[in-house]
């Protein structure tokens, strides 16, 4: 059986790594280099995704507006855990991004360029592919640390 013999839905969810109830899922596949991830369909189904907008409109049956965007709550951009997304506007989603903090503006918020954020998705990804769920190492990369750096509490 060829790889694209496997039902697409099937096949996506063998780069998923769901972590602990209530935690995010990691997107193990393919990463652009705005630090999202990506997911081929097949020629002639669709060609390249998201994932997390995929897997959003498999879980709640619905279909996403070209222009409608999905907020990740928890601010992982691999994250495709459907109950981590809302979906929304460009609007929407750039006032999330302002309260939160997340855009660079040269003036030291916790917001990260293009290249670092895409850096830190593969880190993400690499990680959960080779160690599995630890949360320690996780958030350490989240934050922007290593995942070896030592928790000082």
């Amino acid at each position: 059986m060829k790889l694209t013999d496997i039902p697409a839905p099937e096949r996506f969810m063998r780069k998923v790594f769901q972590g602990p109830e209530g935690k995010c899922w990691i997107w193990t596949g393919a990463i652009a280099d705005d630090g999202y991830g990506r997911y081929y369909l097949g020629k002639g189904r669709g060609g390249m995704v998201r994932p997390h907008r995929y897997l959003y409109e498999l879980a709640t049956v619905t279909i996403l507006a070209a222009d409608e965007e999905l907020l990740h709550m928890c601010d992982v951009t691999i994250c495709v855990n459907p109950d981590h997304l809302s979906p929304g506007t460009k609007a929407e989603n750039m006032q999330d991004r302002t309260n939160k903090r997340r855009f660079k503006n040269g003036r030291g918020t916790r917001g990260i360029g293009r290249r670092d954020r895409s850096l830190r998705a593969r880190e993400l990804r690499d990680e959960v592919k080779s160690h599995g769920w630890n949360q320690d190492r996780i958030g350490a990369i989240t934050l922007g640390l290593s995942a070896n750096q030592p928790k000082l509490f």
